[in-house]
């Protein structure tokens, strides 16, 4: 009982695309007595506010300005907004979705069949604008996922615009330090719910050797790299945010980028598959979307959106639990995007 609720843990913790995530992985058990298991879970993930790891890093400032309330109206205005002008501006780009951990293990979310960006790339295709959810190893190091970011840029044959959720946001922006002559072909980078500052939950799995352990082997049996673990903890993350403010302010200053965190609160109905992790940062006073605490998803110096009632699979695929529109909120962010850029297309 006990391993497979450390299992099921370790998996939501390193940003399982959704709960769905655990069946890919052969843990489908794991995932249904941790769904019952909420107070093994609280004893095992020592998130509680007297024993957790230390808070990820609160921006106090993040540099940028907040674009919540131009993000809401233009949510609201998206589909009058977003006419044949405006697809014909946006066509003049190519679209790549940097999905998040996981995805690429047939991954379905709660509606049969649906993954993520589906609905994304199937609108963008039904009014002719060259899109692509790129095919990375989710589960390999960032650095390895960047390179694969940097050959798709490369190999556009028109400037792009990024839409990264997740770690897959980290893998972007890897890739525009790594690379920075992409810069040249990037018109916009949007990141959604991407744990800039780390999650306390990679670090608790970090920190307990029997986890780390039984977290590797998995991780092998995904695929994927040991040094994700790492990647993914505050103290990693914080580090490579000071080391590379420099870089990370040339990008923002060179290309429109918007980051998006969300939180979603206790509720009755609509509550995420993810609420025993959620309710676990809570605890320790950390607004989160089951697997991201929402300053951790604001990249420093960027424009940001911070959105309620939102979990962190709802912004990608379908959730029976909380009804999202996934099409006007990419309507209304590739708007904000194309809006920050000067006459012509290039970054304004």
């Amino acid at each position: 009982m006990i391993n497979s609720i450390v299992s099921a843990v370790f998996l939501s913790g390193l940003f399982s695309l959704n709960a769905a995530s655990f069946e890919a992985a052969g843990e489908r058990e794991f995932f249904n007595q941790l769904s019952r298991g909420s107070r093994e879970l609280n004893g095992l993930t020592g998130l509680s506010p007297e024993e957790g790891p230390p808070q990820p890093p609160v921006p106090a400032a993040t540099g940028g300005a907040e674009v919540t309330d131009k993000y809401k109206a233009g949510f609201e205005s998206a589909d009058s907004e977003f006419d044949d002008r405006t697809a014909e501006r946006l066509k003049a780009h190519k679209i790549l979705f940097v999905p998040g951990f996981l995805y690429d293990r047939d991954i379905k979310s709660e509606e049969e069949e649906a993954h993520a960006f589906d609905e994304q790339l199937d609108w963008l295709k039904s009014i002719g604008i060259d899109c692509e959810r790129l095919k990375l190893k989710s589960a390999a190091s960032i650095r390895e996922n960047a390179v694969v970011i940097s050959a798709a840029v490369e190999a556009s044959p028109l400037p792009v615009i990024i839409i990264g959720h997740s770690k897959g946001g980290l893998d972007t922006l890897e890739a525009l330090i790594t690379n920075r002559a992409l810069l040249k072909k990037v018109r916009g980078v949007v990141t959604i719910q991407t744990p800039f500052s780390g999650t306390p939950v990679a670090d608790y799995m970090s920190s307990q050797n029997v986890l780390r352990k039984i977290a590797i082997k998995l991780l092998y049996k995904l695929g994927g790299a040991e040094e994700v673990m790492k990647q993914l903890g505050t103290v990693e993350r914080k580090s490579y945010l000071l080391a590379r403010r420099g870089e990370i302010a040339e990008i923002i200053a060179a290309v429109p980028v918007i980051s998006l965190g969300t939180w979603k609160d206790k509720s009755v109905n609509g509550d995420t598959r993810l609420k025993l992790l959620r309710d676990a940062m809570l605890r320790r006073g950390l607004r989160n979307d089951g697997l991201v605490p929402l300053d951790s998803a604001l990249l420093p110096g960027a424009d940001h959106i911070k959105l309620g009632g939102l979990s962190h699979t709802v912004t990608v695929t379908p959730s029976k639990r909380i009804p999202f529109d996934r099409i006007k909120f990419t309507k209304a962010l590739l708007l904000m995007i194309l809006n920050r850029q000067a006459p012509g297309g290039s970054p304004g």
